[in-house]
């Protein structure tokens, strides 16, 4: 958590700001942070029952004993020296969450401080970095030059789900070819010995790219050269004998 308790609100002031949390299930929650000012440097947070971000309706129950919050004369935080932890029990099925507030580090101005800001519009704006994510479907999968297959998320997260091996023989050039840019080991090429991609002399695995052609295409566009050439040729000497068989069968009649 990053934000900045007005120094100059009055004993009593209260002051909200809104946090969104995950269950277990990836379902997104928004809990109401209550802020207050209880003494001079010394504050309490209150976090209200989580509702659903889509729904607005209860999905669970948190303890209402608030977290004391006390700062030093040049605005750093004191305590809590650690992060406190928010018990959630969850209405949707999923599992019992205790999520770890970072208030930021004691003596620091890291998390929470108290600053005064001097206006009479004061308000506390809370910023949060969070590890948890609402539920993803899978769409893309993607490979790295070290095998890695990665699964992608439209939340925005990726998982190694499988990492591809590389064979190398002895003698590459004794394989058998086969139909399809396949090869297949024999007595001559040796065994196959399965390697991380990259590593050990084993070649990368490149992801969605397409094999460049070996074909001469010097030699297959001469190729076709003569074979339209012959062909041409071939459809001269037909029309010519077309011809002479006309010649032919007109001066019979």
């Amino acid at each position: 958590m990053v934000a900045n308790l007005p120094a100059d609100a009055a004993i009593g002031t209260q002051f909200t700001s809104s946090l969104e949390i995950f269950d277990s299930l990836g379902t997104a929650a928004t809990t109401t942070v209550t802020w207050e000012k209880t003494a001079q440097n010394a504050w309490t947070a209150t976090f209200s029952d989580p509702v659903s971000s889509t729904s607005g309706l209860p999905v669970g129950t948190v303890p209402a004993t608030p977290i004391a919050i006390t700062f030093d004369g040049t605005g750093n935080l004191l305590t809590p020296a650690a992060a406190p932890s928010l018990a959630v029990t969850w209405t949707t099925g999923a599992t019992a969450s205790t999520i770890a507030l970072n208030m930021g580090e004691a003596g620091t101005k890291t998390g929470l401080s108290q600053l005064t800001t001097g206006t009479t519009t004061a308000k506390v704006d809370l910023q949060t970095t969070q590890d948890g994510v609402a539920f993803g479907a899978l769409s893309q999968i993607s490979i790295g030059e070290n095998g890695t297959v990665m699964a992608n998320y439209n939340n925005g997260m990726s998982q190694a789900i499988y990492k591809v091996s590389v064979a190398t023989f002895a003698n590459p050039n004794g394989l058998t070819g086969s139909s399809g840019g396949l090869y297949s080991q024999n007595a001559e090429s040796g065994t196959s010995t399965l390697r991380i991609a990259g590593e050990n002399g084993a070649g990368n695995v490149l992801g969605s790219t397409l094999e460049m052609s070996t074909t001469d295409t010097n030699k297959e566009f001469a190729s076709m050269m003569a074979a339209q050439q012959a062909y041409s040729g071939s459809a001269q000497v037909m029309s010519s004998a077309n011809k002479m068989f006309d010649t032919l069968i007109g001066a019979v009649r």
